[in-house]
């Protein structure tokens, strides 16, 4: 016998049932959406901060860059303004002698140099092969002796302190703001291989080339090239 309260029932129970496993497909979607939107807001926020990180990365490295060229540029102002200003004269003495006298006179803002560096430097011709001044033959310059012969009408004397072997350069020295020193020049001599008249009278009256190196704790050294005709003796 079919009691119909209890098919009744049972339809109602089944039919809940459906209606329970639907809203539970529905929720599970509702929590998978916004799920997935959390994730997507959380990746998107990731992916601003890391921008947000690059940018400010490259902000500064930009501004260090930007500072190393303002440092280099203060760096180059000062090394400029600091140039030592030299005085510089070369006066022949009797004989085969001259005077070389380098004073530091400027500028004001430099007390004075910890080492300056004098050497005589060549004249501008190409003096491969000795410039054409060598004997014919087996006896003409080795490089070596081109290397080291001064081509120019003077080199240090002998009584220069710290004087090279070929009187191109001498031991470097302090000098104060407002001083000078006095060094000794001779006549250059001629090398074996060069006819010798024709090497005095080549040279006679011509200019004394000097390259100065100064050099002062914390700055780059600055290098100065001097070229004057020596001026007769009074």
């Amino acid at each position: 016998m079919a009691y119909p309260f209890i098919t009744a029932a049972a339809d109602t129970a089944a039919n809940g049932a459906d209606w329970t496993s639907a809203g539970a497909s529905v929720v599970g979607v509702i929590v998978a959406v916004l799920l997935l939107v959390v994730t997507w807001r959380q990746v998107t926020l990731f992916r601003q901060q890391n921008a947000l990180a690059e940018q400010q990365i490259d902000i500064a490295g930009r501004q260090a860059t930007m500072d190393e060229r303002l440092a280099v540029i203060e760096e180059t102002r000062l090394h400029d303004a600091l140039r030592p200003q030299l005085q510089i004269t070369v006066t022949e003495q009797q004989g085969d002698r001259a005077r070389l006298h380098i004073k530091l006179v400027g500028p004001p803002a430099l007390d004075g140099l910890d080492a300056i560096t004098v050497s005589v430097g060549n004249d501008d011709a190409d003096h491969e092969g000795a410039g054409g001044q060598s004997a014919p033959g087996i006896n003409g310059p080795t490089e070596q002796e081109i290397r080291d012969q001064v081509w120019g009408p003077y080199r240090f004397g002998d009584s220069a302190d710290g004087v090279d072997a070929h009187g191109r350069t001498v031991a470097p020295f302090r000098l104060a703001l407002g001083y000078g020193r006095p060094l000794g020049l001779r006549r250059t001599l001629a090398p074996r291989w060069a006819n010798h008249e024709s090497w005095f009278s080549e040279y006679d009256g011509q200019p004394v080339r000097l390259l100065i190196l100064c050099e002062l704790d914390g700055y780059k050294p600055w290098r100065v090239v001097w070229e004057g005709v020596p001026t007769p003796a009074q």
